[in-house]
């Protein structure tokens, strides 16, 4: 098209009017969506076969996308997983042959890219973490976190957008312990093989100073599928033998029977404190219907719970769409009142964040979409405004949601906040100034008495070895520092002949019941 030659009139408009033609044009670059060419992008979530009540949240965020950025950026979802129940230790290797067929399957065309979310849990994603560092792809977890995902040396493609971060666990129960002096812990941990949540919490907390350096862990590990019943009395004592505060690394129906034990045994007094932890749901307490529910409540008294903090929704006309189609397409249907997980709402909020990233780089040219180690860099120490609330991914591509600490409310049998931990600050706080009430009025000083914990390191009068090893310590310094003084003050006649006076010069003599003063 021929552009007309502008007339002098044209030429002579006013400043003001050529100052609101220069903001137009400004503004009309700002908002045009993209620079670089339209993209067509495959969300691949793969995952074992629980993964798929997550993919209608998925699914969900992606039409939003579309709604957004087409046709600019288009969103398609791809679903790979077995029809068919299997632990997640025993399929970590199958997923990742599930991927890589789904990716040489059918090749990437100029325009198109494929991102991979999932999956079900921490052995899956390192095996499929490993496989996207090989083809550059980008790969975000959407449900297992692990320090070893951190290293962007071994996982340079790989973001974590879990509800849940098993290094914010130990940062928060690191904090938890200093701001009330504790220096011991002891974990009573399950090995069920189905507990992988409470196994790994085990397995951070035991790494070498990872809740401080002057923290001292221990362990007792047990299982609670084995057929043999549990010794709850046995491990409980082996645990007070080593700490006052003990973790009980279990589902909260198996720490149920724990703190009925603990109660008979006297070991929910003032000195005892107890930590278990749920990844996302809030906990109720766990009525079972038998004998024991109200001494399990008085019990629950002494317990603490640490989750993440899980208070977060999904758009209501999205809400709809996920239950619906989780019902009709994946053979999930959710109760009345039964609530989306925060699992779920986590893979509906890694698509939007995506998405913001993709849709960035594009506007940029769209150059860093041909690297996956270069693109991952756009997600990393930054927060991201979601219709869910915020997220905060820090400079190792993982998601650091904030803890809380909730405890037993007796006249209502809810647990409630109590404590909050910041991710991003790294400090704890009271709710709402929260009064916690303790049976004496103070928390445990998780300290050993003169007798340790055990009680065993006592001599026949009740003090400890260690303790009389002091005294007599303290008792043989005394002694030298006396000795010591009196040597160097000791008088002589040589040189401190004036001291002479201080010798008496009479001696008394008692003779028949007189006295008589003899000159010496």
């Amino acid at each position: 098209m021929e552009l007309n030659k502008p007339s002098m009139k044209d030429s002579l408009l006013s400043p003001v009017l050529m100052k609101v033609a220069i903001m137009a044009t400004i503004l009309s670059i700002l908002s045009c969506p993209t620079r670089g060419s339209p993209l067509s992008v495959t969300v691949v979530a793969v995952g074992s076969y629980q993964y798929v009540t997550v993919v209608p949240a998925i699914e969900a965020a992606a039409a939003r996308v579309n709604q957004q950025y087409a046709p600019h950026l288009v969103m398609n979802v791809s679903v790979v997983f077995k029809p068919a129940l299997y632990e997640c230790e025993a399929f970590a290797d199958n997923i990742a042959h599930l991927a890589a067929a789904n990716y040489y399957r059918r090749p990437l065309s100029e325009g198109t890219m494929k991102i991979f979310v999932g999956p079900t849990c921490l052995p899956e994603a390192l095996n499929i973490g490993s496989l996207m560092t090989e083809l550059n792809v980008l790969f975000a977890s959407t449900v297992g976190t692990d320090l070893r995902l951190s290293d962007k040396r071994a996982f340079p493609t790989t973001m974590t957008t879990s509800a849940s971060h098993h290094t914010v666990l130990m940062q928060g129960f690191q904090a938890l312990l200093a701001v009330y002096n504790w220096t011991t812990l002891f974990l009573i941990c399950d090995d069920r093989p189905d507990m992988f949540y409470y196994r790994a919490i085990c397995r951070n907390f035991q790494i070498p100073g990872v809740l401080g350096a002057g923290v001292q862990v221990n362990s007792v590990t047990f299982n609670s599928a084995s057929p043999a019943a549990t010794n709850f009395d046995g491990l409980l004592g082996t645990a007070a033998a080593a700490s006052r505060i003990i973790f009980l690394s279990m589902s909260l129906v198996v720490a149920r029977d724990f703190m009925i034990h603990a109660k008979r045994n006297n070991k929910t007094t003032s000195d005892y404190v107890y930590f278990s932890s749920r990844a996302y749901v809030a906990p109720n307490f766990p009525e079972m219907s038998d004998t024991n529910d109200s001494e399990a409540r008085e019990a629950f008294r002494q317990l603490f719970i640490v989750m993440f903090d899980s208070k977060r929704i999904i758009p209501y006309d999205d809400v709809d769409f996920v239950k619906t189609r989780s019902a009709t397409a994946y053979n999930y249907t959710y109760g009345p009142a039964e609530p989306i997980g925060a699992p779920v709402i986590a893979g509906y909020e890694t698509i939007l964040v995506i998405a913001e990233v993709l849709h960035e780089a594009l506007s940029e040219g769209g150059h860093d979409l041909k690297d996956a180690r270069t693109l991952v860099r756009h997600f990393l120490n930054r927060t991201f405004i979601l219709p869910t609330g915020s997220m905060y991914i820090n400079e190792n591509g993982d998601r650091f949601p904030d803890l809380v600490v909730q405890h037993l409310i007796q006249e209502n049998e809810h647990f409630e906040a109590a404590l909050t931990y910041c991710a991003a600050t790294r400090k704890v706080s009271a709710v709402n100034h929260t009064v916690i009430h303790w049976i004496d009025g103070k928390p445990p000083s998780g300290r050993p008495g003169l007798c340790g914990f055990d009680g065993k390191h006592c001599s026949i009068h009740g003090f400890s070895s260690a303790y009389w090893a002091a005294i007599l310590a303290a008792l043989a310094i005394l002694t030298a520092a006396e000795t010591l003084r009196r040597f160097l003050t000791k008088p002589t006649a040589h040189d401190r002949w004036w001291l002479l006076a201080e010798i008496p010069l009479f001696y008394e003599a008692r003779i028949s019941g007189s006295q008589t003063h003899v000159l010496a």
